[in-house]
């Protein structure tokens, strides 16, 4: 009986302190004392399936900590005696408490996708004076410091997507469909109100077809706590996108009804600018919920790819045709990692010192005969240098 575990402890810095947290799943997991181990998280299920068995359970916490205050899920007494219960199966993980904050609590808990029990996390809202100051990409000050990187930590066990909140600029695209939303693409919050994606996801839609998620991690979670779901105000695509040249001119400025309040979760990214650029970039990350490995559908959970910036002249060798303009942008490995499709939109992320600006749009990639993404060739990517002055003329 194989069992594969994910752990994701959150980590956000908080005041106040808490020895033993609430406990929303008493009814499958507790903290115990061992003699021998000190501080254990035990969680029992009534019953296994025969064959594979996936547990998953995630943690939150005040306070900073580092990656050795969660170990592995083990069966308990031993693997052995697990496999032969035709009962109640016991596992422990060994936690270690934070000495000012205490130990984590237990915000999600299931068995092979099944839900066991949910909390909300520790999520840290900005002070109620002074108010939040709108974040304007024009400007050269602004009491909002942009390109932060969350707080949160993340420690994830065979798992390889990023933790909630590292990215909060991070934002999901849908489209209004028959009785649902259909998520479509990626983007990036620059703004109280502004979301930046690819002019393809919404090229030629009307503003009522399109909704925007912020503080968004779970895609199949529509209730997530902490996120926001706003309707679009305004949808502004750049004049020069067309269908035939994709990455050259491949933005889109979407202005959402209703400003969201900036905190852990949400927050702005650094847009790209005339400085910037006198600082050589060769690599950047890709974050999104695109396609995974398999191809199949899109992730449940953002992931997050590291990516070679190319040479303008690299990368126009590397494209037949007209697809490569002086405005497009190469990025990418060439190893089979990188975007694939409901990446679009998103940002191509750069860090210059602590903080994170947007060099470019995820526009377009090579499809192989099945209609599989062909990541052994780069992506292209609308190059935000190239579009400075349009983006800052049409952000109000």
């Amino acid at each position: 009986m194989g069992l594969e575990l994910i752990v994701v402890v959150s980590l956000i810095a908080l005041a106040g302190a808490q020895l033993v947290p609430e406990n929303s799943c008493p009814d499958y997991f507790r903290y115990v004392n061992d003699a021998f181990q000190g501080v254990q998280g035990e969680i029992t299920l009534p019953s296994l399936m025969r064959g594979r068995n996936r547990i998953d359970i995630r943690f939150s916490q005040r306070g900073e900590q580092d990656a050795s205050a969660v170990g592995a899920l083990i069966p308990y007494p031993d693997e052995n005696a697990v496999r032969q219960l035709t009962g109640p199966a016991k596992f422990r993980i060994a936690v270690r408490p934070n000495s000012s904050n205490g130990l984590p609590k237990v915000t999600r808990l299931s068995y092979n996708e099944q839900i066991l029990c949910s909390a909300s996390e520790f999520v840290t809202v900005p002070p109620a004076t002074p108010p939040p100051q709108r974040f304007d990409p024009r400007s050269q000050i602004s009491s909002v410091v942009c390109g932060r990187e969350g707080s949160i930590t993340p420690f994830i066990v065979r798992g390889n997507e990023f933790p909630r909140g590292q990215y909060p600029w991070l934002s999901a695209v849908y489209h209004k469909e028959v009785r649902a939303l259909g998520f479509k693409c990626g983007g990036s919050l620059i703004s109280s109100s502004i979301v930046i994606s690819a002019a393809h996801c919404v090229y030629r839609m009307t503003k009522d077809r399109v909704v925007v998620g912020l503080g968004r991690y779970d895609l199949d979670d529509y209730g997530e706590d902490g996120a926001e779901m706003r309707n679009v105000m305004r949808l502004l695509w750049h004049p020069e996108y067309n269908t035939r040249s994709h990455s050259d001119a491949d933005i889109a400025l979407i202005t959402i009804e209703r400003p969201v309040t900036f905190n852990d979760i949400i927050a702005p990214i650094c847009m790209w600018s005339v400085e910037a650029s006198r600082t050589v970039s060769t690599t950047g990350f890709i974050a999104g919920w695109g396609r995974d490995e398999k191809d199949s559908s899109m992730t449940q959970y953002p992931r997050v790819v590291k990516a070679e910036i190319a040479s303008p002249t690299v990368c126009a060798s590397t494209w037949r045709g007209t697809m490569v303009t002086e405005r497009s942008l190469c990025a990418g490995n060439r190893d089979g990692s990188g975007p694939c499709v409901g990446d679009s939109g998103g940002g191509l992320m750069v860090k210059q010192g602590d903080r994170w600006l947007l060099r470019g749009i995820v526009s377009t990639g090579e499809r192989g005969p099945a209609g599989t993404c062909q990541l052994n060739q780069y992506v292209l990517y609308c190059d935000l240098s190239k579009h400075l002055n349009w983006i800052s003329e049409n952000i109000r």
